[in-house]
């Protein structure tokens, strides 16, 4: 049964040897009565099973208000046999349930229940997925913790024997990566997108300082004894492909912070993660609410009936548009108060969403309604698109053009619609800045040098990764630097292909980088220059460390 993970199974085997010692046929376990443990409905060392034991404790105790030593070690017993019990029946209701949204597609679905063991931040474990193909399974997120996780993997196992091979972060946020260390394991490649993987760094580095420094680091410490946080080892922009056992699969970018969606386009089904809640309060945080109301206008026109959210039962075309409703609901009812000069406070107190919207999670309302009127306050007089995921993606076939109409009936336009693509604006940007001025400063990297040993390195195996810096340039072209240093025969990712420029510039080491299908071996101080969307990748070919910078153009 779905949410009941057989956790006991080395209990049952020890319990098994020590009656099997014991030689007391009377008190022999049957291995169904065993199995009953896995259900969590009883222990098999509880008095009503052994009649020796029963007899002791239903009689009055010769000495009162004392205890012999005996009856201490039957109170030890029981009180054992207590616990575990409580132990079997909390292990064996598993907090979620398991979907086949699609024939071999799955979706994991957590109950809303707050997790003791895990970051406090995110402390609801968010939804997972598994596609079942008949070359290897693809997992698409992995919760907040280990241990939802060792479920997922459960759940896989009890459908089928293949490996995993790869896993989908739909983002960076813990309550669907924070699983990921399990799938290593599995030897599975883990994937995300690049801004994604960036924040999966950025996060571990905050983590490790929270257990350090944090006024209750104890009580984190605790929490999370034993968590690896493992950021993903290949990346992608824009669009990636993947094609598993005749399944076809595309990993799609969807906003500036690393969101991506899954979609299926044979089974019309997309994975959203937390870009998408179903009767779930979200959690906004720095996400932009009106490029994330409006990528979701383009998700809607995609071909597909069946959405997964981050949290919630999966949905339909209508739950999704009732989700955006909502945000922009949201935005509205800040806009309006913010404008008569309401202050924050006066605007949480009149809107009570969970009035409103009787949804779960009304622990995230007060946050929602402070991100978004932060925003509001803080809006600036242009705001750059989203990242228009491509879409709808199917070959060769244009996106359904963006029905303004059906927008004006439902919200006012907040501005004009630019069909220009993103490259014809990086080419345009610069001669715009330069005839108006107007480009914001404050938003493009300044001048900096940046020292060697002062780049903090990111240990994955035997390779490391240095973040050197990340950001947009004055003319407007999105740049990501980074030093990555390969052990002898090391990849740090399997061949891929992305839609931005890269540039690969060797400092030590000899490797093999390999574009479009052709090899070739660089030394210290050789380059190499990928183009967009040719599948390359870059391997040690040497006996010792070696170590490269690669310099990322475009988006």
């Amino acid at each position: 049964m779905a949410g009941t993970p057989r956790c006991m199974w080395i209990f049952e085997k020890g319990l098994q040897s020590k009656v099997e010692a014991s030689k007391v046929q009377d008190h022999r376990i049957e291995k169904s009565k065993v199995k009953d443990l896995n259900r969590g409905r009883s222990c098999p060392l509880c008095p009503r099973r052994f009649p020796a034991l029963r007899s002791r404790w239903n009689s009055p105790s010769p000495v009162p208000r004392s205890l012999s030593p005996g009856s201490l070690h039957l109170t030890a017993v029981l009180l054992f046999c207590l616990l575990t019990s409580d132990f079997c029946l909390l292990a064996a209701n598993g907090h979620y349930e398991i979907r086949e949204a699609k024939p071999n597609i799955f979706a994991w679905i957590a109950d809303d229940v707050l997790d003791q063991e895990t970051d406090p931040e995110f402390s609801r474990a968010g939804n997972a997925g598994f596609i079942i193909t008949s070359e290897g399974v693809v997992v698409v997120d992995t919760t907040n913790s280990p241990f939802h996780a060792r479920e997922l993997l459960y759940e896989i196992r009890q459908r089928t024997d293949t490996p995993v091979k790869y896993v989908i972060n739909t983002s960076a946020a813990g309550d669907e990566m924070l699983g990921n260390e399990v799938f290593v394991d599995q030897q599975a490649t883990l994937i995300s997108t690049s801004g994604a993987r960036f924040r999966m760094f950025q996060y571990r580095q905050d983590l490790a300082r929270r257990l350090e420094e944090a006024e209750d680091a104890w009580r984190l410490q605790a929490r999370m004894r034993g968590f690896h946080v493992t950021p993903t080892t290949r990346t992608f922009e824009g669009q990636m492909g993947l094609r598993l056992g005749g399944q076809e699969i595309r990993l799609l970018s969807l906003l500036r912070d690393g969101g991506a969606a899954v979609y299926l386009p044979e089974s019309r089904i997309v994975f959203l993660g937390n870009f998408y809640q179903n009767k779930y309060f979200p959690r906004i945080n720095s996400r932009d609410v009106h490029r994330w109301i409006e990528t979701l206008r383009q998700v809607e026109t995609w071909d597909a009936d069946t959405y997964i959210p981050g949290h919630g039962e999966p949905g339909s075309k209508k739950d999704l548009a009732e989700f955006r409703g909502f945000l922009e609901w949201l935005v509205g009812q800040v806009e309006a108060r913010a404008k008569e000069g309401k202050p924050l406070v006066q605007v949480k107190k009149e809107l009570q969403l969970p009035e409103t919207f009787h949804w779960h999670a009304p622990d995230l309302v007060p946050e929602a309604v402070e991100a978004v009127y932060k925003q509001v306050m803080e809006a600036q007089p242009e705001r750059a698109g989203a990242l228009r995921p491509q879409g709808p993606p199917r070959p060769n076939t244009p996106a359904q053009p963006y029905n303004a109409q059906r927008s004006a009936s439902r919200t006012p336009p907040r501005r004009t619609v630019m069909t220009r693509s993103r490259r014809e604006l990086l080419v345009l940007l610069p001669a715009l800045t330069a005839a108006s001025g107007l480009a914001e400063e404050k938003t493009s990297l300044p001048s900096k040098a940046f020292r060697f040993e002062d780049l903090k390195p990111h240990s994955e195996g035997g390779n490391s990764f240095r973040s050197i810096l990340q950001g947009v340039t004055h003319s407007g072209c999105e740049i990501e630097v980074h030093e990555t240093s390969l052990a002898a025969g090391a990849m740090p990712h399997p061949p891929h292909h992305h839609t931005h420029e890269e540039m690969f510039l060797i400092r030590e080491g000899t490797v093999e980088v390999t574009i479009a299908g052709r090899a070739t071996r660089l030394g210290p101080g050789s380059a190499a220059l990928v183009a967009s969307n040719d599948e390359h990748s870059i391997r040690n070919v040497g006996t010792a460390n070696a170590q490269y910078f690669v310099l990322a153009l475009g988006s």
